[in-house]
């Protein structure tokens, strides 16, 4: 595996780059593997979703996957929002290795079962919209967009869009509110679209089910999902100690903003009356 697998040396824009750098082969990994196989590597990979949850992917995948007869179409979306304040994990990505994010959700798909996947940005992001729908014209000349269809969606500015049940209803093209349940029982497109009359699911306290159709949604984080395709990639000879540190945003000049690795201690400069502060890794 790369060791600058997430944020490369240099930017991989294209597919040609990309290889060069010793990626792109996770979709046909995935592929070959099958989505039991997929998931079980995941699950025994230790990989934990890069967000505030930090639960196990493959643990998490397995749930969604197991749902019964009576669940609709499963889809993903990828968080592209750096909802956070100050946070640039998101754009770093992007504007450093697109074709490992659009990677990751390809994988990710194959995993869960889903024909269709989203990657939500915010309107502001010009850059990273123009970086990221190159990239995905790219990934479908590749052949990796033969099992899902990949867009690319942009959200408003709202704090609230790091919400997965809000960012569910900005996909959907309505206002960033968590008026949903959890997507994996209330995912999306569940309905007529009007969530005002709109009845979540129920489980039957006889035979356990939920109420169909509805629509088991995975809502993952852009780091999340470049891990994914970095150990779909790396199957043969990975073991959970290879398992990588997450990424850590920087609260610094955004002229300067970027992303360091987890295990490299950072030490703001201190200000007046105030002590120097080392980032929890």
């Amino acid at each position: 595996m790369p060791a600058s697998y997430l944020l490369p040396d240099q930017p991989c824009r294209t597919v040609g780059e990309y290889r060069a750098a010793g990626q792109g082969d996770a979709v046909a990994a995935a592929g070959a593997l099958g989505a039991a196989s997929l998931i079980e590597l995941l699950e025994s990979s230790g990989l934990r979703a890069r967000d505030h949850g930090a639960v196990s992917v493959g643990a998490k995948w397995a749930v969604l996957t197991g749902a019964g007869p009576d669940a609709g179409p499963r889809y993903l979306v990828a968080n592209g929002t750096d909802a956070e304040p100050g946070s640039f994990t998101d754009r770093a990505l992007i504007r450093s290795n697109p074709l490992g994010v659009i990677e990751g959700v390809a994988v990710a798909a194959i995993a869960i079962g889903a024909r269709d996947a989203f990657i939500a940005i915010r309107h502001s992001f010009e850059t990273e919209y123009e970086i990221l729908t190159t990239a995905l014209a790219e990934a479908e000349v590749a052949g990796w967009l033969d099992r899902v269809s990949i867009k690319c969606v942009r959200t408003p500015e709202e704090y609230l869009v790091g919400d997965e049940r809000a960012l569910l209803e900005c996909v959907e093209g309505r206002a960033p509110l968590p008026v949903r349940r959890d997507p994996g029982i209330d995912g999306l497109f569940v309905g007529d679209g009007d969530r005002t009359d709109h009845a979540a699911p129920t489980r039957s306290s006889v035979t356990g089910r939920l109420s169909a159709p509805y629509n088991p949604t995975a809502v993952e984080s852009l780091e999340t999902l470049v891990n994914v395709a970095a150990i779909t990639r790396t199957a043969p000879v990975l073991t959970s100690s290879a398992t990588m540190a997450p990424l850590k945003s920087l609260r610094i000049a955004s002229a300067c903003a970027c992303s360091v690795r987890s295990s490299v201690a950072v030490t703001a400069r201190p200000r007046s009356g105030r002590r120097s502060a080392t980032p929890r890794t």
